[in-house]
C-alpha cells in the first residue's frame, strides 16, 4: 500500500521533514566541548542511536558521561543553550526532498499531526518561521513521549489503526507507530544505517 493512501500521519520532524538531524549532533558536540574526545564520540553516538529522545532525557545523560558534577539549574542552562545552538540552523536547514510539497498539498485531504522529542514552544516558533504550522491539526512536543502522543490521539480522535502511518527516522518513531499498532514508514538517511539494517518496514529516501 502506497504512504499516500492512508489517511491519518504521524511525522516526526528532524530527519524526516528538515535534514536537520546532524546539526544537533554537532549542536550536541558544542555543548560539550570541553569534554575528552572520546566523550563526545561517546555523545554523538548515542544522540545518533536514540534520535527520537528528548534533550531534556540526553541532556542530564551526557552530563554524566562527561563526569561533570552539577545541579538541576546546570541542566536547564544546558538545555536553555542547545535551544539557542540549534534553533537558527534547524530552520535554514535543507529540506528533505518532497515533504514541504507533500504537507502543502495534502493537508487539506489529509490529517496531519506532528510528533517531535523538540520542546513545544520551540517547534512551534519553528513551525511558524517555515510557513508550514497550518499543515497540522496538531503539534506535539517533547517532553511528551512519542508512543503516548500517539496512543492520545487515536483514542480522543477515533482513529482507525489501519488508516493511520507514522514516518519516522528513530527508533522511538518505529517503536509509537508499533506500539500502537500502526503502519510505520522510515526515512532513510546517512545518520540510521544501522536501523536501516536492523528493520524489515516500508522505507523512503525523500517524498519526490
Amino acid at each position: 500500500m502506497h504512504y499516500l493512501n492512508y489517511n491519518y500521519f504521524f511525522w516526526d520532524f528532524d530527519g524526516v521533514i528538515k535534514d536537520s538531524v546532524n546539526i544537533k549532533t554537532k549542536a550536541f558536540e558544542e555543548l560539550f566541548q570541553n569534554s575528552p574526545p572520546h566523550i563526545i564520540h561517546k555523545i554523538s553516538k548515542h544522540h545518533l542511536e536514540n534520535g527520537g529522545m528528548s534533550r531534556y532525557e540526553k541532556i542530564p545523560l551526557y552530563m554524566k558521561f562527561s563526569n561533570t558534577k552539577y545541579i538541576q539549574q546546570d541542566i536547564e542552562n544546558n538545555i536553555s543553550l542547545f535551544s539557542s545552538i540549534v534553533t537558527d540552523k534547524v530552520i535554514n536547514s535543507n529540506w528533505v526532498p518532497g515533504a514541504k510539497e507533500i504537507l502543502e498539498k495534502y493537508f487539506n485531504d489529509k490529517t496531519f499531526y506532528l510528533i517531535t522529542g523538540t520542546p513545544k514552544d520551540e517547534i512551534d516558533f519553528i513551525l511558524k518561521s517555515l510557513g508550514i504550522e497550518h499543515c497540522f491539526k496538531k503539534v506535539i512536543g517533547a517532553p511528551v513521549k512519542k508512543n503516548i502522543a500517539v496512543k492520545n490521539i487515536i483514542s480522543e480522535e477515533n482513529i482507525p489503526n489501519n488508516q493511520a502511518i507514522f514516518i519516522g527516522d528513530a527508533s522511538s518513531d518505529y517503536e509509537a507507530a508499533k506500539l500502537n499498532d500502526i503502519e510505520f514508514l522510515l526515512r532513510i538517511h546517512e545518520w540510521n544505517v544501522n536501523l536501516q539494517n536492523k528493520l524489515t518496514c516500508k522505507k523512503i529516501k525523500n517524498f519526490l
